[in-house]
Order: structure tokens, then sequence, then C-alpha cells
């Protein structure tokens, strides 16, 4: 658990308190089964892919060297990571109170 604190207009100040920061609940093998990529399961797994912190390092380049070569669904891949991303950044900022 972490405390954050951001600083706020004037002598504001935000605090978030994190359990498991920009963590989303799910499975690699859920998330892949959502997007309709659940073909790749193994192929990430096998290449060490097996959190979503991990997936954070994905790049074109790395999907070609473990496999995944369709350039449309590396997008699709890259494009849901972006978007699980952004929404975990989202609901933490939501989160945070001014004191």
């Amino acid at each position: 658990m972490a405390t954050v604190l951001e600083p706020g207009s004037g002598p504001e100040v935000c605090v978030s308190v994190l359990s498991e920061a920009l963590v989303p609940e799910w499975s690699v093998c859920e998330w892949l089964q959502a997007i309709g990529m659940d073909r790749y399961r193994d192929t990430l797994a096998a290449a060490g892919y097996s959190s979503f912190p991990s997936l954070l390092a994905l790049t074109h380049q790395e999907m070609d060297r473990i496999g995944i070569i369709t350039p449309s669904h590396q997008d699709i891949i890259l494009a849901s990571v972006q978007h699980e991303m952004l929404s975990q950044m989202q609901q933490l900022q939501d989160r945070m109170v001014p004191v």
C-alpha cells in the first residue's frame, strides 16, 4: 500500500492511497480473450508476459521476436494495453481526495 501526495491549487494537497497501483484485476488470459486475441496466450506466457506490468514492455519489435507477426494483431494488443493503462490512471485520479 502506498500514499501519493499531489500538489493541488493553493495550499491544498491531494492524497491517494493505493493498494496495487495501476494493476488491473484481470489475468492476461482473460484480457486476451476479451480482446479476441486468446490465440496468443501460450506465445505471451512462454515469453514471460504473465502480468499486466510485464505487458507494458511490449513493442512491435518484441512481438515480432516472439512470433506475433500480424501487424493488425500487434496494433490491437498494444492499443488495448494503452487503453487499460489510461483507464487505470483515470480511476487513480478519480480516487484522489483534496485535503
